[in-house]
């Protein structure tokens, strides 16, 4: 179903409108035609704007990163807002424009290592068991290796583990400040886990 909006032409996305026009009707501004970017270029000329070569091989994503909570900067991937309106990383963009369809429940991954590439001969299509096997082999994890800050489900730091084993405090005061469970304070105090902190 398209945007209700005359001439919009944009897949909807609530209410009958695109997410757009949407934003617009939410915040009481009167709808308007929106924008047009980068002058009338199909999506593939758009998307072909934000990437430059680099000497590596890789195509590099020059546009907007999904920030991703604990993990280092250069592990971000590109995204962008694709022809329907809507947000996509950028490697699975140039699989699905370069390569064709992503089947339902596949991962777009890399060759080369590069998040932010998005050179459609570095792309392949898998599974997640296939994603944390090319993970492993690259040593950018390895089961049970991964510690403290470097997990990606960690919530704590040295920082706080520190202040958890000085700390006077209760175990629930702490859990309750720091916003973890009561379990967590404990096994942290008598180092069932965070052991490679002093």
């Amino acid at each position: 179903m398209l945007c209700l909006f005359k001439g919009c032409g944009k897949k909807a996305h609530s209410k009958g409108l695109c997410i757009a026009h949407y934003q617009q009707q939410r915040q009481g501004k009167e709808l308007k035609p929106l924008q047009e970017q980068f002058h009338g270029l199909s999506e593939l000329e758009r998307f072909e704007k934000r990437v430059a070569d680099h000497p590596s091989g890789c195509k590099v994503w020059l546009g907007a990163i999904m920030q991703m909570q604990n993990r280092p900067k250069a592990d971000w991937h590109g995204q962008w807002r694709n022809g329907a309106g809507e947000h996509e990383l950028t490697h699975r963009a140039a699989y699905r424009m370069y390569k064709g369809h992503i089947t339902q429940g596949a991962f777009v991954l890399h060759t080369c290592d590069n998040p932010r590439c998005v050179n459609p001969d570095h792309l392949y299509l898998g599974t997640q068991a296939d994603n944390v096997r090319d993970m492993w082999d690259r040593n950018r994890a390895a089961p049970g290796v991964v510690k403290g800050t470097k997990h990606g489900m960690s919530v704590l730091t040295d920082e706080k583990v520190r202040e958890i084993r000085d700390s006077k405090e209760t175990g629930p005061a702490i859990a309750k400040r720091l916003g973890i469970s009561t379990t967590t304070v404990y096994d942290v105090r008598n180092r069932k886990i965070w052991k490679h902190i002093d």
